[in-house]
């Protein structure tokens, strides 16, 4: 007694059609499609880093940015206020979106710091990025708390300056700056910079990985 070919429903992309066993006419493939929506978002500094509260719109924007968002910073900044600077720094670092900084002219003293601390960059022909070290208004009180004072911004500048720049700068270079030198770099040295950062973002990942994974093999 012959038996008849069984019959089976394929999956979503050929949902309704029944075919039998053995049918070469069956769709080798699946196709998915998905809509998904991308916002924009682009902020330009152009001018001289100002006070805090003038930024509340541009570090929210950073605060509210989802994961599939695409945020560009268009940099061509002489610097400024350094603590409004780090806010924005914070900003950029707990962004869920990707942080692309553009450097398009010059990124001098606070605004280098920016360059550094977004997630990529890329940099127009014959731009400039400045680093120096950190100036300060008049101190006042005693002479115990002056240099109390600047022992303590002494520490926390070099900190600050290793945390945000480097591999971007070598160490010798951040101690060079910490001691009172500026230092210059142009677009090609950038470029090449990058590409070393880069290199060195994805050893970190690499090593991540592995270290999960010796963690997974020993549980």
């Amino acid at each position: 007694m012959s038996s008849r070919p069984t019959k089976r429903r394929l999956s979503a992309d050929t949902e309704g059609t029944d075919y039998e066993e053995g049918n070469t006419d069956r769709p080798p493939f699946r196709i998915i499609e998905e809509s998904v929506s991308t916002r924009r978002f682009s902020i330009y500094l152009s001018e001289m880093i100002d006070s805090p509260e003038k930024y509340v719109d541009l570090l929210h924007t950073l605060r509210t940015a989802e994961e599939d968002d695409e945020v560009n910073i268009y940099l061509n900044c002489p610097g400024g206020d350094v603590g409004t600077g780090l806010q924005i720094v914070n900003g950029i670092r707990k962004c869920a979106a990707d942080v692309t900084v553009h450097l398009e002219g010059f990124g001098y003293s606070m605004a280098a710091l920016l360059f550094c601390a977004c997630h990529s960059a890329t940099v127009a022909d014959h731009s400039l990025l400045m680093f120096h070290d950190y100036s300060s208004e008049p101190l006042g009180g005693k002479g115990n708390e002056q240099k109390a004072e600047i022992m303590m911004a002494t520490t926390w500048f070099a900190r600050l300056m290793k945390d945000l720049c480097s591999p971007f700068l070598t160490d010798a270079e951040i101690t060079s700056i910490c001691d009172g030198k500026d230092i210059w770099i142009d677009a090609e040295d950038i470029r090449r910079r990058l590409v070393l950062v880069e290199e060195h973002r994805k050893s970190i990942k690499a090593g991540k990985r592995q270290a999960r994974a010796g963690k997974n093999a020993r549980a």
